[in-house]
């Protein structure tokens, strides 16, 4: 659907979004971290900012979601708008944890995001840097 390399430039990934009425999108953190960044270098201007709200599921993977950036993505999107925050093996391109949140949920988020839970079928194990299961609380990977 895009140009190569066309998911780099903002403006037009956005309007990309807006013209082909996309309504979900699978990507990384880096990217909806350009598109805040965008949407402030552009001052906010209200015809850039419209062009994403016709998105309705938003799928992260491959890295970190941090906060910050989920609850700036919010305030331009519609409240109804879900995002998929999914973690996995990045040899296997699977994922095999999942968190679900409403994006109005994440708009005032500050806090760590929780992976979430395994699918069906699938356990998981938290180490700390013994390689040893953790407590609960306690900080792992």
């Amino acid at each position: 659907m895009l140009k190569p390399g066309g998911h780099m430039n903002m403006s037009y990934l956005s309007e990309t979004i807006c013209q082909k009425q996309v309504t979900i999108i699978y990507t990384g953190p880096t990217i909806i971290r350009m598109l805040c960044d965008y949407f402030l270098l552009v001052n906010n201007d209200v015809d850039s900012i419209s062009r994403i709200k016709t998105l309705r599921n938003i799928l992260l993977a491959g890295e970190l979601s941090k906060p910050k950036h989920l609850s700036t993505l919010g305030k331009y999107l519609y409240p109804s708008t879900n995002v998929y925050i999914l973690y996995g093996a990045s040899e296997f391109l699977i994922s095999i944890i999942n968190n679900i949140k409403n994006i109005h949920d994440l708009r005032n988020s500050t806090t760590v995001i929780p992976l979430g839970r395994p699918l069906i079928n699938y356990e998981v194990f938290i180490l700390n840097d013994k390689m040893q299961p953790v407590e609960k609380d306690e900080i792992g990977e």
